[in-house]
């Protein structure tokens, strides 16, 4: 036992020390601080935060229950109106409980961290973090205090800001007790610390805190295209700061390109709110104290130019992260659009293997047979992706942007590339399984290894010969791409075939 404890000490010593790399502590140039400024201080944080403990979203993390190999990060998050009160007087301190067996084999540390900003960032390796549970607390201490003693505390018991509660599980190919649809966050956890909640804690009334994090949505309508109304659909997620800020990512069935925008947004107290870009575009929203979801509707130039739909949240962290390791595992789907001008209904399995290798297994209702390809994928920071199916023997591609969810559980898709004019196809995924054992066709298939990435960049995009072209149209090519032989190749080495922000490889336009 003592060796085994012995271990556990170095493990968790490791992670506080990974973790305070990042860090930034404020350190006091003073160790005495009179007791009428902590009487202020700590009042001052009573009334920003709260009783103890009770203030969320301090401590951030992309989800709360982890499987080995995947992404995990964790941010500090406190009121910018706080630290220029305790600066020179105390420190912030993330004080760690890691419980992975036995009590006495409990291990408790702390660590200085800054009052804002990214303090880890890893991939789950359970042979370094060991299977269990960490429990972590932000923590106010006196000038280089210790957040391990209470009688380090700045103010006694009030110190204690905030907590949230991580497990990293011990299952490989099934998912944990706590996380029944295997998405990675705990069920009944309401405020999103960890812990499973007896009630939910809302806020009373609606302001523009209640909006915060990453939400997904696809939505569609008619719109304006030319001198006609359109069919339209747009798949993306908008990033709420909780301060009246919006970010958003999207990909649209007219043009295939994918849009960066930024806006502002406001929410009443009658939890009625409007976004507002800065060309004047707006939509309004109806959204419930909770925040975690809400329904919205844009309005053009006539009432039939409109569309409108659902947004729900995906986490609250609004600069989660993601890698290519976020997606892993086996996902169901189901997709539904034009396709080689008749309408195409399509379901099945991908495996995508955290490196960058995916590989289909799928049924539509035109063939009504099962078929399987190779291809790659790609996830950047911001949790947009492409995945790429090649056709080597016809010199076609097929490519799809993605909207994948920081915990990687789900995303949402459509395809930009190997579409005719008037065609669209979009769908979403679900994580079934972290494991492809369990679904032996498509194990089989694999077992004919995977796509040479390199193979991707000299594949042309799915345009037919000039002389079918569409009347009074022409081919357009993204950003990186030139006409070479009528289709759209790569040229430019600045942006990469499978970058998500490429607008399209090609696409037909009107002429002039």
């Amino acid at each position: 036992m003592k060796n085994t404890t012995s271990l556990l000490k170095k493990r968790s010593l490791s992670v506080a020390l990974a973790l305070s790399i990042a860090s930034t502590p404020l350190w006091a140039n003073d160790p005495s601080t009179p007791e009428q400024d902590v009487d202020f201080i700590m009042k001052t944080f009573n009334d920003a935060l709260g009783k103890p403990n009770a203030r969320d979203g301090l401590i951030l993390t992309n989800q709360h229950i982890y499987y080995n190999g995947d992404p995990i990060y964790i941010d500090i998050d406190l009121p910018a109106s706080l630290p220029p009160f305790f600066e020179g007087k105390a420190e912030l301190q993330l004080l760690l409980h890691m419980q992975t067996g036995d009590v006495a084999d409990s291990v408790v540390t702390a660590f200085p961290v800054p009052s804002k900003g990214r303090v880890f960032e890893d991939t789950v390796d359970i042979t370094v973090l060991p299977p269990g549970v960490y429990q972590f607390s932000l923590v106010l201490v006196k000038p280089s205090g210790d957040a391990t003693k209470v009688s380090d505390w700045f103010g006694g018991h009030g110190a204690l800001l905030g907590g949230v509660r991580l497990k990293i599980s011990a299952n490989k190919d099934i998912v944990d007790s706590e996380d029944i649809d295997g998405d990675g966050l705990l069920e009944g956890d309401a405020n999103a610390d960890g812990y499973v909640d007896m009630l939910m804690d809302d806020n009373e009334t609606c302001n523009n805190s209640v909006l915060k994090g990453i939400y997904a949505y696809t939505v569609s309508g008619l719109t304006k295209h030319g001198a006609y109304l359109k069919d339209y659909v747009e798949v993306g997620f908008d990033v709420f700061d909780g301060q009246g800020n919006m970010d958003s990512f999207s990909v649209n069935n007219i043009d295939r390109a994918t849009y960066r925008n930024y806006a502002t947004y406001q929410v009443d107290e009658d939890c009625q709110g409007t976004v507002t870009y800065p060309n004047g575009g707006s939509f309004s929203m109806f959204v419930p104290v909770s925040g975690d979801e809400f329904y919205y509707l844009s309005v053009g130039e006539t009432p039939l130019q409109s569309f409108g739909g659902r947004e729900y949240r995906l986490t609250k962290m609004p600069d989660a992260g993601c890698s290519v390791a976020t997606l892993n595992g086996v996902y169901s789907y189901a997709g539904k659009g034009i396709k080689r001008g008749v309408m195409w209904i399509e379901t099945g399995f991908e495996y995508f293997d955290g490196q960058g290798n995916v590989s289909l297994m799928y049924v539509n209702n035109i063939t009504k047979k099962t078929e399987y390809a190779h291809g790659v994928y790609s996830v950047n920071p911001d949790c947009l992706g492409v995945t790429t199916y090649p056709d080597v023997e016809a010199k076609t591609t097929e490519r799809y942007v993605m909207f994948a969810s920081p915990t990687g559980n789900e995303f949402s898709w459509m395809q930009v590339d190997g579409l005719q004019m008037l065609g669209f196809f979009n769908g979403k995924n679900l994580r079934t399984s972290r494991s492809p054992v369990g679904f032996p066709g498509l194990m089989a298939f694999m077992e004919g290894g995977v796509l040479d990435p390199q193979v991707v960049e000299g594949m042309a995009c799915n345009i037919p010969d000039p002389t079918k072209l569409p009347e009074g149209t022409e081919i357009q090519c993204g950003h990186g791409y030139e006409v070479v032989n009528a289709r759209c190749e790569l040229t430019s080495t600045e942006q990469q075939a499978d970058g998500p922000l490429v607008g399209g490889r090609g696409r037909f336009v009107l002429r002039g």
